[in-house]
């Protein structure tokens, strides 16, 4: 029952949000027409009913000048601005802008005129005219001018630039692969891969493959089975002999750290479960004990929190760390995929993916890129360059907000308890 009624306040949160960016849009395309064909001479209100078919018609045709001039001016402006580096969308030069004020407004103002002079043709023409000049026609150029220079103001609310943004500013320079297992090894020495018989020389290699189980596992209760898990796991790796599985089921230390495991578990568990999504990303920041600096464990497995994208294409794919830190992963998609994280890697536009852990809900996009938290801006920063930011969070023009409509539809069904579960990135 709560979920269902903040999914409504959430449906009418956007509704609102969507009514107040164009609102200016409503205005000219339903408010004006109507008061248009409604005022007369003298500021007074026409006689003819608004349900009648003669002021239905006129209304129309009315609206239909101001789609047109509308449709122009965004044309224009939508081509003769460009986007520069730091997001800021401007004008390319002067002759654009004065083009953007004057010739839709002056073009529509001739239609109005030439409409009134066929409708009112007669001796009385031009004082007919001059009485629309003092009312109608001033009417008409106030609200276009306002609506322009709103448009002016801030050109993210033009619809055509909302939903086909400008280039990249810069055309990206894709940087040389850096190898995985290489990156990995300069930052933490690899544990010697050593043929290991005993519990006393196994424990620190089973508590880091413990962990990483329990931690991949928290809806499951069952100890014994999740202990057993990890032994059979690294016996795989290792090539243990199978009597090490019971060896190491009664050893005391590790009994321990797992039942510790499990009860930090539960109490990770226990504070997210009731945060909204749009203060996910406050509780996880606070939660992370490096904040956005990439964890990695023994295993050079590194935190879902700190995956920030992934690059993806046909014959590789590239994570991108939280410090902006690129690594070859070709297997990323399908090792998230199997574990359930995949649903948190939202597809943007046709390369990349982002953890929505860093976006900015519920206004989740800018002028066509995907908003991303300002400290994890900051952090990216460290390894990439603004553009190779921008190219990342840039929509696509076939994905734009498919995914992330779909990713917030299920944000009820999300878990949050798995944001810092170790993922291999080998």
């Amino acid at each position: 029952m709560i979920n269902l009624f903040e999914n409504r306040m959430l449906m009418i949160n956007a509704l609102y949000r969507q009514f107040r960016s164009y609102y200016f849009y409503y205005l000219i395309l339903i408010c004006l027409p109507l008061l248009y064909n409604k005022i007369t001479y003298n500021y007074t209100w026409t006689t003819l009913p608004i349900f009648s078919f003669k002021f239905g018609s006129l209304f129309l045709l009315t609206a239909l000048v101001i789609v047109f001039i509308t449709a122009m001016g965004i044309l224009i402006q939508r081509k003769g601005t460009i986007q520069e580096n730091d997001f800021k969308i401007v004008w390319k030069n002067g002759t654009a802008r004065v083009l953007f004020y004057i010739l839709p407004i002056g073009l529509g103002l001739c239609i109005l005129i030439v409409f009134k002079y066929i409708w009112y043709d007669g001796e009385q023409m031009y004082a007919i005219l001059w009485e629309h000049a003092k009312s109608r026609f001033l009417l008409y150029l106030v609200i276009m001018i306002a609506f322009t220079v709103w448009l002016d103001a801030n050109p993210e609310r033009n619809v055509l630039i909302m939903y086909f943004p400008h280039e990249l500013p810069i055309q990206v320079i894709i940087e040389e692969r850096v190898d995985g297992a290489g990156v990995l090894a300069s930052r933490e020495p690899m544990h010697p891969d050593t043929q290991i018989d005993t519990v006393e020389k196994l424990s620190k290699v089973v508590e880091d493959k413990i962990i990483s189980v329990l931690e991949n596992r928290w809806h499951d209760t069952q100890v014994k089975g999740l202990f057993k898990d990890a032994l059979s796991e690294f016996a795989a790796d290792h090539q243990v002999r199978s009597t090490a599985d019971e060896q190491l089921l009664h050893a005391i230390p590790l009994k321990q750290l797992f039942k510790e495991v499990l009860e930090e578990a539960e109490n990770e568990r226990d504070g997210l479960d009731n945060i909204l999504l749009e203060n996910l990303y406050a509780s996880l920041y606070a939660k992370s004990p490096t904040r956005l600096e990439p964890s990695f464990n023994d295993l050079k497995s590194v935190t879902l929190f700190h995956i920030f994208a992934i690059e993806s294409h046909s014959n590789h794919a590239v994570v991108i760390l939280t410090d902006g830190m690129r690594i070859d992963c070709p297997k990323i998609i399908d090792t998230l995929k199997n574990k359930g994280f995949l649903k948190w890697l939202v597809k943007v536009n046709k390369a990349h993916y982002i953890n929505m852990m860093h976006v900015c809900f519920m206004d989740y996009r800018t002028g066509g890129y995907i908003k991303i938290q300002s400290q994890t801006l900051q952090a990216l920063r460290e390894n990439l360059t603004q553009n190779e930011v921008l190219k990342i969070c840039a929509q696509g023009s076939k994905v734009k907000n498919k995914y992330i409509e779909e990713f917030l539809k299920s944000r009820f069904d999300l878990s949050y308890e798995g944001w810092n579960t170790f993922v291999p990135l080998t």
